[in-house]
């Protein structure tokens, strides 16, 4: 998705590095890399956050704290390529509006 050789190649890569790198693959660079340091700063759980990548693409995102108590070990990042559901959909839409009388 990221233009990554193996996973090996990001083991133990600082996150915001990480975003540095990746953000040039989105249509909002500056508000990805800001996102993913909010996302890490909070520490919640986001599921299902849509991001719009520079080629047109759609990806779905979520993250997820890895922690015991109160320390922190990581960060667990889930990254979808839902292009052809988001494409799907505008086409239903779009049938259904044309098919209105």
């Amino acid at each position: 998705m990221f233009g990554i050789p193996a996973p090996e190649a990001v083991v133990g890569t600082n996150c915001a590095d990480m975003a540095a790198q990746a953000k040039v693959f989105f249509a909002r660079p500056d508000e990805f890399a800001a996102v993913i340091d909010q996302r890490i700063a909070d520490q919640r759980i986001v599921l299902s956050e849509e991001l719009l990548l520079a080629d047109g693409r759609v990806f779905e995102r979520d993250y997820i704290p890895v922690s015991s108590g109160q320390r922190a070990y990581g960060h667990y990042w889930i990254y979808r390529d839902i292009t052809n559901r988001r494409r799907e959909k505008a086409m239903l839409q779009y049938k259904t509006i044309r098919s209105k009388p």
